[in-house]
């Protein structure tokens, strides 16, 4: 498994969001880029968060490589983008227990395993 992972946020696969995923995977030799917008899920939470949705291959696939990687860089432009963003992704998918948990005192802890990351937010202007 790679040892970045790169989660290119953006919808169009011609912003500078995606460039610069590309280039960075580009600068890290066995980096895996995940673009958001060519996984095949189901964005929408039917059943809020009262029942567990059963996850699509896509996801299956993406979380196994957020479990796996060393770092996770997330490249994404701020605001706007909906259920598709990174945010969107890992709030309607992410599972107690197994990317997080809560704490005695009801605090969240991270449950994933990665040593660093980055997050690389660009400003919600055109072609960002």
């Amino acid at each position: 498994m790679p040892s970045a992972l790169i989660i290119d946020g953006h919808p169009d696969a011609r912003s500078l969001s995606a460039e610069l995923a590309r280039r960075y995977a580009a600068a890290h030799g066995d980096a895996r880029i995940l673009a958001l917008r060519d996984l095949d899920f189901d964005p929408s939470l039917r059943f809020g968060y009262r029942e567990r949705m059963e996850l699509e291959p896509d996801l299956i696939d993406a979380k196994q490589a957020l479990r796996e990687a060393a770092t996770v860089v997330v490249v994404t432009p701020s605001g706007g983008i909906g259920a598709r963003s990174a945010e969107g992704v890992l709030r309607s998918r992410a599972a107690p227990q197994q990317e997080y948990r809560y704490s005695k005192a009801g605090l969240p802890e991270g449950l994933l395993t990665a040593a660093s990351g980055r997050l690389f937010l660009l400003a919600d202007t055109r072609g960002s």
